[in-house]
């Protein structure tokens, strides 16, 4: 189904009554199967696509966003909120309750918090856990990601590009400042607002400048994203 449907296809469900298990189709207004939470799934009476919601805490998730390399990230709302839209990150469901998916996601909150906000940073909300699920908020940003407005520009202003590139050194400087080293630029991890302003997110991979450049308190894995890794981490240095 996946392959077939575009998440623009999915219907959401009605959400309304969900924190009493209550979920109806958008279309016909049959009751869904709250047991079905974050997968793609058809409405029993008209058969249309759905994405099946979940309530975490205040947080209703009910869209896909992305993944990395420990969680999926949903877009999310309060039910009793303004409208005010969310990013939340989950872990993956395979590493789900392993000490070390949550230690990351908790030294990613931790980071994001340290950092603090900045116009060229997705904001940092709040981090907790339900259950046996634990998860970290961010503002939702509406934007693209860098690599899909290339990929649909095919060509971009050597203006507009030099004011990217601009952007994205002053948010590395800032991080620096701040005395944290960032590890993962890539353009997966860049979003671009309507307006030109651009966010960098994720915080999975930043850590502590001094432990950055002491040789001796880096892993021997390396972390990053293929073709975006800098090469003094492939040659193991500091």
């Amino acid at each position: 189904m996946w392959m077939l449907l575009s998440m623009d296809e999915i219907k959401v469900p009605n959400l309304k009554g969900i924190k009493n298990n209550i979920v109806l189709c958008p279309e016909c207004s049959a009751r869904l199967d709250t047991a079905k939470k974050l997968c793609v799934t058809t409405c029993p009476s008209c058969g249309i696509s759905l994405y099946a919601p979940m309530l975490l805490n205040e947080y209703i998730l009910y869209k896909p966003l992305g993944s990395g390399g420990i969680g999926f990230v949903f877009k999310a709302h309060k039910e009793n909120d303004d409208g005010k839209k969310y990013a939340v990150k989950l872990s993956l469901r395979s590493c789900k309750n392993t000490d070390e998916t949550e230690r990351q996601l908790m030294r990613e909150a931790e980071t994001a918090s340290a950092v603090g906000p900045h116009r060229n940073l997705v904001n940092f909300v709040e981090y907790g856990k339900d259950g046996d699920e634990f998860y970290v908020v961010f503002d939702f940003v509406d934007g693209e990601r860098l690599d899909d407005f290339i990929e649909r520009k095919k060509h971009v202003s050597e203006n507009r590009a030099l004011n990217i590139v601009n952007q994205i050194i002053v948010v590395e400087e800032y991080i620096c400042s701040m005395g944290y080293l960032y590890r993962d630029l890539k353009p997966e991890n860049i979003i671009l607002e309507k307006n030109g302003n651009l966010k960098i997110c994720d915080y999975g991979l930043c850590i502590p400048s001094k432990d950055a450049i002491i040789h001796d308190n880096i892993p021997d894995e390396i972390e990053g994203s293929p073709y975006c890794i800098p090469p003094e981490r492939i040659l193991g240095k500091s």
